[in-house]
C-alpha cells in the first residue's frame, strides 16, 4: 500500500549500517518522502510491500542505516536499471535525512555497498547517477573507485528539489563507472568523438580496439527499446543496432516526445554495432550532442546523445572531479558546435 505521509525522526540518535531487512521498508519510503516528497518518477519507493517484493526477486540490493529504535535515517541500493547489459547494476539513491548529513552516514554507506553488499553479487560492474546541485554523491563515486564518463544535462526534474530548495531547476547528473569484470572489444567510433572516448577507455584502463564505423546502414530493422518519464519530462532510447528504417524510427520518436512536451532526450547507443556512424550523425542533424561514454552498456559499451530543450545553466553545474570538469567543457562545445549556446 502506497504510503502518502512523512514521519518526522528523531534526530541525534546512534545507528549502525547494515543490509535490508523486510521492516525497513515503510522506512524507506519516509526516506523519499523527506527528501523529494510526493513526486519521485518512481512509484515503487513509495509501497513498502513493492520494496520487500522487489527485495526478494533480486532486484534490489538495499543497504540502511538503522537506530536502536529501527528507523532508516540514510539508504543506498544496488540494482539492474537502465542498461540492456543486466548484469551492470546502478549504485545510487543515497538518500540521508537533513538531520543526519553532518554524520558519516553516507561515507559508511558507500564502504559498506562498495565492500560487502557488492562481494557477494557476481556482475560485470556498476554506474551510478550523481546530482550536481552538490557534489556529495560525486564523492561517493570516487569512494566507490568509479570514473566519471558522462554528463547528463537537466535530468532530474525541479519538482524533485522543491521541498528542500536545494536547487534553482532542473538538475543534471554525472555518470561514474566501474567495471569489475571486463570483455575486450572492439568499438565503432564516429571521428568526432575518437579522441574524447579514446582518452576515456584509457581512464578506465579498458582493453578496446577502436576502428571507424561502416556506412551505410544494414537493410534490416532497427532494434531500439524507448521509454517515456512523462513527469520527469524524460525519454531514454536503448539503440542496440540501427538499421535502414532508423531515420524513421527516430522521427517518429521525435514527434512523440514534441507531442509530451519532453525536456530531455537521451539516446544510448552500442559502439559495438558497425552501423552506429550513420545514427549519430543523423542524432546531430537532430540537435543532439555528446553525453559521454558507458562501459559494457549493452555488454558491448555504449555512447550517450542527449538533447533538451530547455537551456541549462552551465554555472549551476557542481562538479567534485577534474575528470567531469573536462567532460563538461567538452559538452559544451559539441553543443555550441550544432548552434548551442
Amino acid at each position: 500500500m502506497r504510503i502518502h505521509r512523512e514521519i518526522p525522526i528523531a534526530p541525534g540518535q546512534a545507528f549502525t549500517v547494515d543490509r535490508f531487512r523486510p521492516e525497513d521498508a515503510p522506512g524507506i519510503t519516509n526516506l523519499f518522502l523527506s527528501v523529494y516528497g510526493p513526486d519521485y518518477p518512481v512509484d515503487l519507493y513509495y509501497d513498502p510491500e513493492r520494496i520487500v517484493e522487489a527485495q526478494r526477486r533480486g532486484e534490489l540490493h538495499p543497504a540502511v542505516c538503522r537506530t536502536e529504535t529501527g528507523d532508516i535515517i540514510a539508504c543506498g541500493f544496488l540494482y539492474p536499471s537502465a542498461p540492456p547489459n543486466r548484469d551492470l547494476f546502478e549504485v545510487g539513491l543515497y538518500m540521508v535525512l537533513k538531520e543526519y548529513r553532518t554524520t558519516l552516514a553516507a561515507f559508511l554507506l558507500t564502504k559498506f555497498i562498495g565492500d560487502t553488499l557488492l562481494s557477494g553479487i557476481q556482475i560485470d560492474g556498476i554506474f551510478g547517477e550523481a546530482v550536481t546541485n552538490h557534489t556529495a554523491t560525486q564523492k561517493v563515486g570516487r569512494l566507490m573507485r568509479s570514473t566519471d564518463t558522462a554528463i547528463e544535462l537537466l535530468l532530474m526534474s525541479a519538482s524533485l528539489y522543491e521541498k528542500e530548495q536545494s536547487a534553482p531547476g532542473r538538475v543534471s547528473c554525472v555518470m561514474a563507472f566501474r567495471i569489475q569484470r571486463d570483455r575486450p572489444h572492439r568499438l565503432f567510433v564516429p571521428e568526432c568523438y575518437r579522441a574524447v572516448l579514446s582518452d576515456q577507455v584509457s581512464e578506465l584502463g579498458l582493453t578496446r580496439e577502436i576502428t571507424a564505423p561502416s556506412s551505410p546502414a544494414p537493410a534490416s530493422s532497427t532494434l531500439l527499446e524507448s521509454k517515456f518519464f512523462a513527469p520527469a519530462g524524460v525519454m531514454r532510447v536503448n539503440l542496440s543496432a540501427a538499421g535502414a528504417d532508423f531515420p524513421t524510427r527516430l522521427a517518429g520518436l521525435e514527434a512523440e516526445a514534441d507531442a509530451k512536451a519532453t525536456v530531455v532526450r537521451q539516446w544510448f547507443l552500442n559502439l559495438g554495432d558497425p552501423a552506429v556512424g550513420d545514427a549519430v550523425a543523423r542524432l546531430r542533424g537532430h540537435g543532439y550532442f555528446f553525453g559521454g561514454y558507458l562501459p559494457r552498456w549493452f555488454g558491448d559499451d555504449g555512447l550517450l546523445m542527449q538533447r533538451v530543450t530547455e537551456e541549462p545553466v552551465f554555472e549551476d553545474i557542481r562538479l567534485y572531479s577534474d575528470q567531469a570538469e573536462k567532460l563538461l567543457r567538452f559538452i559544451r562545445q559539441d553543443r555550441q558546435s550544432l548552434g548551442g549556446q
